[in-house]
């Protein structure tokens, strides 16, 4: 796990599953659902099956979601983060690639790593709930920005796959601008719920002097 060190909320809310829910979960007939959005290159997604398997809760059912073609723009309106900008992180850019190429690639190397993980090459704001998508024990949000954030979290709460405990952590939180933070807030209040935060870490971007926090919040 030598890139434990870049998602440190990833290994913060496995060890909180592992130590508050952990009997419940192996007990359970199915295995623990987590969905990440924003995969790029998978890295940080076998880093979730890696820490499950390091703190007991055997091997999680995941689901990866990327369109693959880079961050999208921000709605109409909405000022976006100075850190990100349309078309980062796109595989398919970077690469030369169609993005079912990139998500072939991606759902190849989960295969190899040993994960039992699902790659859905889709647009979040299209995205359709799969018939055997269960309720998230984990949901880790790398969407960096609000409109992506937004989407996530609308999907996730309108399937009613997001319940009480489950755990939402966010790769960027407080970005600068319009970003998750406002996202998560709307979301919440959209649907009526309620969440804790019990970690946060923060580092500020020399670029831009922007403050970046990495949270975990708990569905209450």
């Amino acid at each position: 796990m030598d890139n434990h060190w870049k998602w440190p909320q990833i290994e913060a809310a496995c060890r909180y599953i592992g130590e508050h829910f952990g009997d419940q979960l192996r007990q359970s007939s199915y295995p623990p659902h987590f969905y990440e959005f924003g995969v790029y290159k998978g890295t940080s997604l076998c880093l979730m099956h890696d820490w499950a398997l390091k703190v007991g809760l055997g091997k999680p059912i995941i689901w990866g979601i990327d369109s693959f073609e880079g961050l999208p723009p921000e709605p109409f309106g909405v000022a976006p983060s100075p850190m990100f900008k349309p078309g980062d992180y796109s595989m398919a850019k970077e690469n030369m690639l169609s993005t079912d190429a990139c998500a072939a690639i991606v759902q190849g190397a989960a295969n190899y790593h040993g994960c039992t993980a699902t790659i859905i090459r889709d647009r979040f704001a299209e995205l359709k709930k799969w018939d055997n998508m269960r309720e998230a024990a984990l949901v880790h949000l790398d969407c960096d920005q609000y409109g992506s954030t937004r989407d996530a979290l609308f999907f996730l709460f309108k399937n009613q796959l997001i319940r009480k405990h489950t755990l939402l952590a966010y790769d960027e939180f407080t970005t600068g601008g319009a970003g998750p933070q406002m996202a998560h807030n709307e979301a919440l209040h959209f649907f009526g719920a309620q969440a804790a935060e019990i970690f946060h870490y923060c580092y500020r971007d020399k670029k831009t002097n922007v403050m970046v926090r990495q949270a975990v919040w708990e569905i209450c």
